[in-house]
């Protein structure tokens, strides 16, 4: 019986042994595995999976909406926001010449009414690099539209925005001085009575 239990312990020594052993190898390469893994990284925004790849290829994206605003949009619209008293005006010169630029103009009195019958005049303008003179075609709030230049107008009006009905009027987009290119937004002392917030878009 003890040459049985001597055995039996010297085998059980055996496998301790055998485990032991295959710890000691195994846990080396475990501790240089975590070692050397890359720090976790937070899920990327937008729904980009997290790499170097997707980071470059987001850059890309990102270089490319900055080349879209600045390039195709921003160096090719002004916007103007200002407010005006009634008969009080407000001029700005256009981009440029022998560009057509289009003027979008919008007109609130923040007074909780809507002017009817819109709230929007806008036109396409152009001044001759040459003769100096402008050109327009100017739509009204009421979606009547005038063609003419400053050669032939009487009173160098673009557009208006009606008041109630045309010819009355609350606003009006005008030549301002052709020297320096600028046109100007008048608002009517006689008809508008409260002070009126102004939109205007220069798209060219």
């Amino acid at each position: 019986m003890k040459a049985l239990s001597w055995l039996a312990c010297l085998k059980s020594l055996r496998v301790l042994l055998i485990v032991v052993g295959i710890i000691a190898f195994i846990a080396p390469m475990t501790a240089e595995a975590v070692r050397t893994m890359p720090p976790s990284q937070p899920p990327s925004q937008g729904g980009v999976p997290p790499g170097q790849p997707f980071q470059n290829l987001q850059n890309q994206i990102n270089a490319l909406k900055t080349l879209i605003n600045d390039n195709l949009i921003g160096n090719h619209h002004i916007e103007l926001t200002f407010d005006l008293d009634p008969g009080a005006s407000f001029s700005f010169p256009l981009p440029k010449k022998q560009s057509p630029v289009r003027i979008e103009v919008t007109v609130s009195r923040m007074n909780g009414g809507t002017q009817t019958p819109t709230e929007i005049m806008y036109a396409v303008v152009n001044q001759d690099p040459v003769s100096n003179e402008m050109t327009w075609i100017g739509t009204n709030s009421d979606g009547s539209v005038v063609a003419t230049n400053t050669l032939d107008s009487t009173d160098d009006v673009i557009a208006v925005i009606c008041g109630g009905a045309c010819p009355t009027y609350d606003d009006r987009l005008l030549v301002n001085d052709l020297s320096d290119s600028t046109v100007k937004i008048e608002s009517n002392a006689a008809t508008v009575s409260v002070k009126s917030s102004y939109v205007v878009h220069l798209w060219f």
